[in-house]
């Protein structure tokens, strides 16, 4: 691995947060340009079957509060928000994914393992300050092609017949996460930028389970079923999203919206929104509903889900140890998968 940096990305997370686990850059034009996506590389500090390495087994995920604080964290403060977070100026190891563009349309990914140091850790507010030229002029161009490069991204998936509702949602302040869930966003979050982290972290984990599913017989997925129980046909839902869209979309949104735009996107929201079922861990890919049936995985917060540090080790063996097989047998993959399940779920009907 590299000793020098590559690159010199940039995080954009919540003001309060350390735990940094993704950095992002884009050079060149917006007729012909790079994006590039790095995720911490814990697996070194994290080694197999060490006692840190049991302990995050067991525990699985870290524990938020209501206002996004890391109350209890899978791994040490020192090690989530030191050592093993991408701060500024600070050289780290990653997983950096590289995806080229050329005349709107985006080009194969590649992945490697290489350094990088953080430029700048920013919130959303400043990377959309940024954004609009308000502010830390060096990151102009490099925030503006993310920004499209995340815009010709969400348009290749909706077109792939995957869910995309940044429009729609942002209307009423929510946002649609990975599982096909609605999520409310918080003041720190009601940015456009947002839409690039999430861009970045979803086609991320597209791209690495599509690589696990080529070169592997089994590794780490997240399955999601297509059982949809009240579709668009369910009135009380329809109406309620109508009705929400009234009293709390941007005023903006409203005067350039007609009552048939409001009904379109209504419709659009409550198909999505339906009964679906909860998204699963598996050793083998059946696809993702919210995906249109891809293969999809974790990979993008290692510092808080365990998932994601299983699923860079067998990214890493891979590339780095040309072995094309997981770190682990097939029974320990399922274990560990069903552990995970248990522990998740209990965390979401706790809520």
């Amino acid at each position: 691995m590299n000793t020098e940096p590559k690159l010199f990305p940039f995080t954009i997370d919540p003001p309060h947060a350390m735990d940094l686990e993704q950095a992002y850059w884009a050079q060149g034009t917006p007729e012909r340009f790079e994006m590039f996506v790095a995720i911490t590389d814990i697996t070194q500090i994290v080694q197999i079957g060490s006692k840190l390495d049991n302990h995050a087994k067991s525990k699985v995920f870290s524990r938020y509060g209501k206002n996004g604080e890391n109350k209890d964290p899978l791994y040490p403060k020192n090690l989530s928000e030191g050592t093993m977070s991408l701060l500024p100026g600070q050289t780290r190891p990653v997983l950096l994914m590289t995806i080229p563009f050329e005349d709107s349309r985006s080009g194969k990914p590649t992945l490697e393992f290489t350094t990088i140091q953080s430029s700048g850790k920013f919130s959303f507010k400043e990377a959309d300050e940024i954004l609009k030229g308000e502010r830390n002029p060096e990151h102009k161009n490099a925030m503006q092609l993310l920004a499209l490069g995340a815009d010709i991204l969400s348009q290749e998936r909706e077109k792939k017949g995957q869910t995309v509702l940044h429009q729609e949602l942002f209307a009423i302040e929510c946002f649609l996460d990975e599982d096909g869930g609605i999520t409310k966003l918080s003041a720190d979050e009601k940015y456009a930028s947002r839409i690039i982290v999430f861009e970045c972290s979803v086609n991320m984990n597209l791209h690495v389970a599509k690589f696990l599913r080529d070169n592997f017989e089994f590794a780490a997925f997240r399955n999601q079923g297509r059982t949809n129980v009240h579709g668009t046909n369910h009135p009380g839902i329809l109406e309620d999203i109508k009705r929400i869209l009234h009293s709390t979309a941007h005023i903006d949104f409203l005067s350039n919206h007609t009552e048939d735009d409001i009904e379109l996107f209504a419709k659009k929201i409550a198909h999505h929104t339906s009964s679906r079922p909860r998204a699963v861990y598996a050793t083998n890919s059946t696809g993702h509903a919210t995906f249109n049936g891809l293969d999809y995985t974790q990979i993008t917060a290692p510092i808080r889900n365990y998932v994601c540090l299983l699923v860079m080790r067998c990214v890493k063996m891979l590339i780095k140890a040309s072995k094309n097989r997981p770190p682990y047998t097939k029974r320990q993959m399922e274990k560990m998968l069903k552990h995970a399940n248990e522990v998740e779920r209990a965390m979401k009907d706790k809520k």
